[in-house]
């Protein structure tokens, strides 16, 4: 099962689903979206980049199986930042060493993410 009820994702651990979203900003090449998703004691789960252009009007957050499978059944949080022309350290130009930005955009306030335990098994 996967749904969304305006911005509260509930979805039973281990099903995929996807949604798309649709920024309100323009992006530049090189600009980055973060979804994460943190359990109650604030520690993250799952962390997704995403990589936009000048061209991107929407991009899709896909769950994998794999991504709640081990996860514990309940109530977490979720939100996607904008890093706009990001900066690095001098360890590297990928995601993990994005140490700041021109801007960064939270669009909303945190949204629930409320995950089901399966009565089947794989």
């Amino acid at each position: 099962m996967f749904d969304i009820n305006g911005k509260t994702i509930t979805m039973t651990a281990g099903d995929t689903g996807a949604f798309r979203v649709r920024p309100k900003y323009h992006f530049n090449d090189g600009d980055r979206a973060q979804f994460t998703i943190k359990n109650g004691s604030g520690i993250v789960v799952l962390r997704r980049w995403y990589n936009l252009d000048s061209q991107t009007e929407t991009f899709l957050v896909c769950f994998h199986g794999q991504d709640t499978r081990g996860l514990a059944p309940g109530n977490y949080r979720w939100d996607i930042r904008y890093y706009l022309t990001p900066y690095y350290d001098g360890a590297g130009t990928t995601n993990d060493h994005i140490i700041d930005a021109d801007q960064i955009l939270t669009p909303y306030k945190p949204q629930a993410f409320v995950l089901e335990e399966p009565v089947g098994s794989l």
